[in-house]
């Protein structure tokens, strides 16, 4: 068969980027998540490998040196809808809430078990959470924070204000005592010391605003200007007017890839450079939709983005499934990690889209289920989710991976029953 010269066989295009489809949307400053990405993932490997861009080979990592199991090995059962669902809640119950001193992994449970669900030490999950702040003092001002790392080296906060955004989502509310150093202090002062230190993206690009939009949304009260520590007065009605305007063009490229009909190539750019692909961002300009003054801009910016988006959908699934037949089986785990990460949090995603009312198409949506459901099962079978010591000695990041995402994937397949 020939192929056109500017279009390279799809299969030999998955070839060539592979190297470099092995991390990328990550969901923390340090969390190399993307299996398929054109930067992202061969960034975590390189340093373990020099690196050899001329190369198409699979980077050394810890798995190829132990035999992996193969999907046919013992293979389990497949899980119907329900036993999917509880499937996911007993693994995100077990390894969420493991350690009290990883609020990380705390703070994905907390929408899978509740606030007031209790940790093997007696502590209810968010005392657990909260007791892991410090003090900080900024400007003469001294609130609790979350700085450093858990004892395994997991980041306590690894965007801005994303505790008190999961514990405001969760109805925390801010009155929420808890003792640090012998002192007593509240879910509110943590907040306000989140707001003291925020500012705006110096380089334009507010995804990394996206949990301290979410937490102001979730708020008590009225969504009224607030002062930060170098003087300055943010609005949040007219930060998220901006964010919502970079998150459109932070897409821009999704409209030009359609129109070519080429395959999609992930190289880190626009939304692909955000975290876990841009749907934390897209979910916090959507749950601002029900403010009239806000929805009058960001409506029709997110009309927009939720339509390419059902492109984006099925042009990344292709994605992976060029992927896989190329890639070494010990990098299969990081592929099917990738999907499930991408596909729950796609679920998420447009249901805070529908909730807001924006149009979701419901073949998406079952799509979606379909290929996360996939994922589960493909982990299932590599025994991913019953290795979790042995994956977490192997690589700490497709541990955490598999706690996080899989509280995503629940929480999207929650949403759509």
């Amino acid at each position: 068969m020939r192929f056109p010269a500017h279009r390279p066989p799809r299969a030999l295009l998955a070839l060539l980027l592979l190297p470099l489809a092995l991390a990328g949307s990550n969901c923390s400053e340090r969390e190399p998540g993307d299996a398929t990405d054109a930067k992202a993932s061969e960034k975590s490997e390189a340093a373990k490998a020099p690196a050899k861009p001329e190369a198409v080979k699979a980077p050394v990592n810890p798995e190829a040196a132990k035999p992996p199991v193969k999907p046919e090995a013992a293979k389990p059962a497949p899980l119907s809808p329900l036993e999917l669902e509880a499937f996911l809640e007993a693994h995100v119950r077990r390894w969420g809430l493991k350690d009290p001193k990883n609020p990380w992994a705390l703070i994905h449970a907390l929408p899978i078990v509740g606030p007031e669900a209790k940790l093997a030490d007696g502590q209810t999950l968010v005392q657990a959470i909260l007791s892991n702040a410090t003090w900080r003092t900024v400007k003469g001002r001294t609130f609790p924070a979350f700085e450093g790392a858990a004892p395994d080296g997991t980041p306590k906060e690894s965007h801005e204000v994303l505790v008190a955004s999961a514990l405001y989502l969760a109805k925390v509310p801010p009155q929420t005592v808890f003792t640090l150093e012998g002192k007593p202090t509240t879910l509110g002062a943590l907040y306000q010391g989140e707001l003291w230190t925020l500012e705006e993206p110096k380089d334009g690009r507010y995804g990394k605003m996206a949990w301290a939009l979410s937490a102001i949304w979730a708020a008590p009260g009225k969504k009224t200007a607030f002062t930060n520590f170098r003087g300055q007065t943010l609005d949040p009605k007219v930060l998220v007017a901006k964010a919502a305007a970079n998150l459109e063009a932070q897409n821009a490229f999704l409209h030009e890839a359609r129109a070519s009909g080429g395959p999609l190539v992930k190289r880190r750019q626009g939304v692909f450079a955000e975290p876990c692909g841009g749907w934390h961002f897209y979910e916090a300009m959507g749950r601002w939709l029900p403010q009239k003054k806000v929805a009058r801009k960001v409506r029709p910016i997110l009309e927009r983005v939720t339509e390419i988006s059902s492109y984006r959908l099925r042009a990344e699934a292709q994605l992976y499934d060029d992927t896989h037949p190329i890639a070494p089986v010990h990098l299969q785990r990081l592929l099917w990690i990738q999907e499930l990460k991408f596909f729950g949090h796609y679920l998420e995603a447009m249901a805070v889209a529908r909730d807001g009312g924006l149009a979701v198409r419901p073949e998406d949506i079952a799509f979606a289920r379909g290929r996360l459901s996939q994922a589960v099962e493909a982990l299932r079978a590599l025994h991913a989710f019953d290795q979790m010591e042995l994956v977490n000695a192997q690589r700490h990041q497709s541990y955490l991976d598999l706690i996080g995402d899989a509280a995503h994937a629940l929480q999207g397949l929650r949403a759509w029953k």
